[in-house]
């Protein structure tokens, strides 16, 4: 009699035993309840997956996952996808914390603490995105306007550069030229007043040559008188 109830016994438990889909365990017992893993108080909220665009939310999973794990894991990010679209209505965030208990293990609490913090931002903003993403994209935007901001005052400065650079080299061709000009007044005037010298060296040449042909001409007459006078003495 005990045999046959023991036999019975294992019959049971291996008709109700079955493989948890989202467990690396196994087999696990079909009647029995496993004792709730404990969760973050953070995830006693409830949330509601249609006021959510999930659309939004899934590329934040796959990448936090591959952060956390340092390695990529489709398979269980599919997972999670399918976990959050299984029910419309999730009372709070601990079904989904225990069946990532085993995959995510110390990282858990992590994952599931942002993840519900981001559904719950989501239901309650009207467009179903959280805050967190819109604040980060008004934070990016603000960024790339005060980038291109300081590019523009970049060019500017730049341009006004270039046209001070520009300015300044025509001063100094106008510069240049007055300059050129004033050393060709000046050497005009130096050529003329070297003329002027050549000239009057020319005229006090021509003089002295007048002089001295005048003195010349003296000598020769006072030679003629002297001949003439000593001429008539002799007769």
């Amino acid at each position: 009699f005990l045999g046959a109830r023991r036999a019975a016994g294992r019959a049971s438990s291996a008709a109700g035993a079955m493989r948890d889909p989202f467990s690396r365990n196994v087999l696990v017992a079909g009647k029995s309840k496993s004792k709730t893993p404990k969760h973050p108080p953070s995830l006693n909220r409830r949330v509601n997956m249609s006021k959510v665009k999930l659309d939004v939310v899934k590329p934040w999973v796959a990448r936090r996952v591959t952060e956390l794990l340092g390695i990529e894991d489709d398979v269980l990010v599919s997972m999670i996808f399918n976990v959050m679209e299984m029910d419309q209505i999730h009372k709070d965030g601990s079904v989904m914390y225990g069946q990532l208990l085993t995959f995510l293990e110390r990282n858990t609490a992590t994952f599931m603490t942002e993840l519900w913090d981001l559904l719950v931002s989501a239901q309650e903003n009207a467009h179903g995105v959280p805050q967190a993403f819109i604040d980060a994209k008004e934070a990016e935007l603000t960024r790339q306007k005060e980038v291109a901001e300081a590019l523009r005052r970049r060019q500017a400065e730049a341009a006004a550069a270039k046209t001070t650079v520009k300015r300044e080299g025509e001063r100094e061709g106008r510069k240049s030229r007055w300059d050129r000009d004033k050393e060709d007044r000046r050497g005009d005037g130096d050529r003329k007043e070297r003329d002027a010298k050549d000239r009057d060296r020319d005229g006090d040449r021509d003089r002295d040559r007048e002089r001295k042909r005048d003195r010349s001409g003296e000598r020769r007459e006072d030679d003629r008188k002297q001949r003439r006078r000593s001429r008539s003495r002799s007769r």
